[in-house]
Order: C-alpha cells, then sequence, then structure tokens
C-alpha cells in the first residue's frame, strides 16, 4: 500500500474480498474481515471499519474496533470510536474502544473536546481496562483538571492496572504541566 511495506501482503491482496465480507458477507465473515482489515495497512481499510462500528452485530463491532487499533491511522475521525467507549454494549467493547482511541491520539488524529469528556466518562467505567486507557488518554491530552479524579483510582478497589496508569497519568502531567506538579 502507500503506506510502505505490510507485514501481511497476501492480506493486503484480499482487502476488496475483505472489504466486501465486512459489509455483506455472513456474520462469521464479517467478524473475521473486520479485524482482518486492520493488517491491511491500507487507507482503503479506514472508511470500511469506520462504518462497521455501527454494525447490528456487537461482535463485529468489537473486532472493528481492534482492526482500527491496528491500523493506527493517523487521520482516523475519533466520533464513533467515542461513541463505542461511552456506550458499548459490553466490557469488551468500551474497553477495545479506549485502545482504539489512545493508539489513534498517538498517532495523531486529531483530538476534539469530546475526549476528554469520553476519558473523564471512563474513569468511572465498570471496566478497569476502560479506567486504565481513560487514565492514559487524559495525560495525553494533558488534562490537568483531571488530577482530582486521577488521585481517587489509586484507591481502585481491585488494585488493578488502573491504579498503576493513574499513577503514571499523574507523574506525567507533573512533568509536562510544570505548574501543577504539587497537586
Amino acid at each position: 500500500g502507500p503506506r510502505g511495506s505490510t507485514l501481511f501482503p497476501a492480506t493486503t491482496r484480499f482487502r476488496s474480498m475483505l472489504v466486501e465480507q465486512l459489509e455483506s458477507g455472513p456474520p462469521y465473515n464479517r467478524r473475521v474481515a473486520a479485524t482482518a482489515l486492520g493488517f491491511t495497512a491500507s487507507e482503503h481499510a479506514l472508511s470500511p471499519l469506520l462504518n462497521a462500528l455501527s454494525d447490528p452485530d456487537q461482535d463485529v463491532v468489537n473486532n472493528a474496533l481492534v482492526g482500527l487499533s491496528v491500523l493506527a491511522d493517523p487521520t482516523t475521525p475519533l466520533q464513533g470510536i467515542l461513541h463505542q467507549m461511552r456506550f458499548g454494549s459490553s466490557e469488551k467493547i468500551r474497553g477495545n474502544a479506549a485502545m482504539a482511541l489512545h493508539i489513534c491520539l498517538q498517532r495523531g488524529s486529531p483530538s476534539t473536546p469530546e475526549v476528554v469528556e469520553a476519558a473523564r466518562s471512563g474513569l468511572h467505567d465498570n471496566a478497569p481496562y476502560v479506567r486504565t486507557k481513560s487514565a492514559l488518554i487524559l495525560a495525553h491530552e494533558r488534562d490537568v483538571e483531571s488530577i482530582g479524579d486521577l488521585a481517587l483510582q489509586l484507591y481502585d478497589d481491585d488494585l488493578d492496572s488502573a491504579a498503576m496508569a493513574a499513577s503514571r497519568a499523574i507523574a506525567w502531567l507533573g512533568d509536562k504541566e510544570v505548574h501543577f506538579k504539587g497537586q
């Protein structure tokens, strides 16, 4: 593809078949195609994956989020990912949306005010993985107003990676936003 060589040339060769299966294949094929399209490293995979975020099959939605994470396209519009992060039907979907959002932001996708809103909301999600990624997103966005909420994550009942991520986020914010270092 135009982004250089890919690790999976066979997948790239079959990109059009994958798009066709994602859009009109039987459920199993749609689920597989949603993930596989991410490995094509092709800008032609982005639009079909974004469209798949509104598929009625929740496994297709979940796998499309994984595909978007693997694709990691810096031009990815974030609205569909943000919607799934906040309102996804399962912890798995919300977690994969949070992962996709974090990766896309790191790769240079343009942020919006909704990113911080979704990450602040994600700090209170039932899923530890969503809380973890939300803390890292807030650090990436330099959201110093969330330091108090991040500090509460240090006492996360699950004593999981959410507390570790909150600790890293607070330290990173203190380092990057020097006037908030004391907090």
